[in-house]
């Protein structure tokens, strides 16, 4: 979440104190530099779990290796690993 405001006040910088072209030429490479760092979070994520039942979290950061724009959002989300609920453990 925090990184989205520092998005918005990123390209609102770069709206007053730049020209628009040079605007809208950042703003691309700005996402693209976010979604990147987001996808190798993912990785990094995925690498330091245990991989001990359930594989809920493993499977979701697996997906999203495989699918890097989905990867890219999921580097930036907390999934808990291997935490269950009270109506599982019934």
């Amino acid at each position: 979440m925090v990184w989205i405001i520092v998005f918005i006040i990123v390209v609102a910088f770069m709206y007053f104190f730049f020209s628009k072209e040079t605007t809208f030429t950042l703003i691309p490479i700005t996402i693209l530099i976010l979604c990147t760092i987001g996808y190798i979070y993912n990785i990094v994520y995925l690498v330091n779990y245990s991989f001990k039942e359930p594989y809920r979290a493993e499977a979701i950061r697996t997906v999203g290796v495989i699918v890097p724009p989905l990867g890219a959002v999921l580097g930036y989300i907390h999934i808990p690993e291997g935490e269950t609920t009270q109506l599982e453990e019934e």
